[in-house]
C-alpha cells in the first residue's frame, strides 16, 4: 500500500493543531511527540507539506507529456505542458541523426545497386529518406516518411518516357524548320524552343518532386501537402524565366519572389496553408550589388545573394500568423557548399552520407518559427496524397534527399 504511506505529512499537520501526536516511522516517531504542545503556526510546514503536494500534481508522476490532460497543462512549453500551443521565442527542428547509421545504409544500398545494375536507386533513396525523416523532430514529435521505392521507380519510368517524347519531338520540329527555312532559322528556333522547354520542364519537375515529398511526410499523424497543378506551375515558371532572360537578369528578384509566393501558398500542414508577403522590391538591391560584383568576385557573390534571399524569403513566410526565420549567412553557406564539394570530389562518392548528414543538420539548425501557433487545431485535410511520384525530377536528379 505505497499510496497510503505517501500522505503522512498531511495527517501530522492537521492533528498537530488539535493536540494529537501520531508517530509515523518516517517522521521520527517519539522525537516529534515531544513537541505536540507547540502551536501549529510555529511548526515548519514546508518540509512536511511539499512532498504531499508535489505527489498530487501530474508533473511529479513519471509519464510522457502526451499523457498530461490538455486542460491542466500550463501555457508555456514547460515539462509536461501541452506542446501544441506556444507563444513567443522560437521553435526549431531538431535533427539527431548519426553518420554511422547513414554509412550502414550507404553500404547496403551500394551492394544492392551493384547487384541490380543501378535499378535499386529509387529504393536506395527511400532508405535514406526514411532514416533522415525519422531523426527530425519538432516540439518533441518526429517526422515520418511514407514513400516507397516502387513509387519512385514508376515515376522514373514515366519521367523517362516524357523526356524522350519532348526531346525527339523538339528535334523533329527543328529539323522540319531547317528543311523549310534553312539552317540559320532552324538554329534560332531550336535555341528558343529548347530554352523555353527547358525552363518549363525544370519548374514542372521541381513542383512535382516537392509535392510528392510533402505528401509522404507525416508529423503527428498529419500530412504536409502541396496543392495545385504541376503543369500550371511549370507554365508560370516558364513565363517568369523568359522575363528574366528578356531583361538580362534584372527581373530575377521578382521571378524568385513570385514563384516562392505561389509555392508557399500551395503548401499546407493538414488544412493549414502557409502565407507569403514578400516582393521582388525587397531583393532588388542585393541583386544589383550581385550583378555589379559578379565578375570581380568570380561569381562567389552569388552565394552572398543566396543567403540574403534565403533570409528574406523565410522572414516573409507565415503559418497562422507566426513567421519563419533563418540565420543563414554567407560564411555559413559557403562553408556548407565548399565542405560538401570537397566531400563529394575527393572521396570518390564515399562522402555522400556525410553530405546528407550536413545538409539536414544545416536545415534544422538554421531555421526557426516565431510567434503563436495552435497546432492542436491543425487537422488533416481532405485532399488525398499525390500519386505521381517525382517523375521527371527523378530523371533530372532534382528530387534530392532533403525536405525542400
Amino acid at each position: 500500500m505505497g499510496i497510503d504511506q505517501s500522505n503522512p505529512p498531511r495527517r501530522i499537520r492537521s492533528q498537530g493543531s488539535s493536540g494529537g501526536s501520531p508517530k509515523p516511522k518516517k517522521e521520527g516517531g517519539g522525537f516529534l511527540s515531544k513537541f505536540k504542545k507547540t502551536p501549529a503556526a510555529e511548526s515548519p510546514p514546508q518540509p512536511t507539506t511539499t512532498p504531499a503536494t508535489s505527489e498530487m500534481t501530474p508533473t511529479a508522476v513519471p509519464s510522457e507529456s502526451n499523457s498530461v490532460p490538455r486542460e491542466v497543462a500550463p501555457p508555456t512549453a514547460a515539462p509536461g505542458a501541452d506542446r501544441s500551443l506556444f507563444s513567443g521565442g522560437d521553435r526549431r527542428l531538431t535533427y539527431d541523426g548519426a553518420s554511422g547509421q547513414l554509412y550502414r545504409i550507404f553500404f547496403r544500398n551500394l551492394m544492392f545497386n551493384i547487384l541490380t545494375l543501378g535499378l535499386y536507386h529509387p529504393w536506395a533513396k527511400t532508405n535514406y529518406r526514411r532514416y533522415l525523416w525519422s531523426r527530425v523532430s519538432f516540439l518533441g514529435d518526429r517526422f515520418e516518411y511514407t514513400g516507397t521505392g516502387k513509387e519512385l521507380f514508376k515515376g522514373m519510368i514515366i519521367g523517362s518516357v516524357l523526356m524522350m517524347v519532348l526531346y525527339f519531338g523538339g528535334a523533329a520540329l527543328v529539323s522540319a524548320v531547317g528543311s523549310m527555312y534553312g539552317q540559320g532559322t532552324a538554329a534560332a528556333v531550336g535555341f528558343g524552343l529548347f530554352a523555353t522547354l527547358g525552363i518549363f520542364v525544370m519548374e514542372l519537375a521541381r513542383f512535382s518532386a516537392r509535392r510528392y515529398r510533402y505528401s509522404r511526410t507525416v508529423w503527428r499523424g498529419i500530412r504536409l501537402g502541396l496543392h495545385g497543378s504541376a503543369m500550371r506551375y511549370g507554365l508560370y515558371g516558364m513565363v517568369q524565366g523568359l522575363l528574366t532572360l528578356a531583361t538580362l537578369g534584372l527581373y530575377l528578384p521578382w521571378a524568385q519572389s513570385n514563384l516562392t509566393s505561389r509555392m508557399a501558398r500551395a503548401t499546407s500542414l493538414g488544412a493549414e496553408h502557409l502565407g507569403y508577403d514578400g516582393t521582388g522590391r525587397g531583393l532588388i538591391k542585393p541583386w544589383l550589388v550581385t550583378l555589379i560584383l559578379l565578375l570581380p568576385t568570380f561569381g562567389l557573390i552569388t552565394v552572398w545573394y543566396r543567403a540574403r534571399a534565403h533570409r528574406y524569403i523565410a522572414e516573409h513566410t507565415t503559418l497562422q500568423g507566426a513567421r519563419f526565420a533563418s540565420d543563414v549567412t554567407y560564411r555559413k553557406l559557403i562553408s556548407l557548399i565548399s565542405g560538401n564539394w570537397a566531400l563529394t570530389s575527393f572521396t570518390f562518392g564515399l562522402g555522400g552520407p556525410l553530405v546528407f548528414h550536413r545538409n539536414m543538420g544545416f536545415l534544422c539548425a538554421r531555421h526557426s518559427l516565431h510567434g503563436h501557433v495552435d497546432f492542436g487545431t491543425v487537422q488533416q485535410g481532405t485532399r488525398q496524397t499525390a500519386g505521381d511520384a517525382e517523375g521527371i525530377s527523378e530523371v533530372l536528379e532534382l528530387g534530392d534527399i532533403g525536405f525542400g
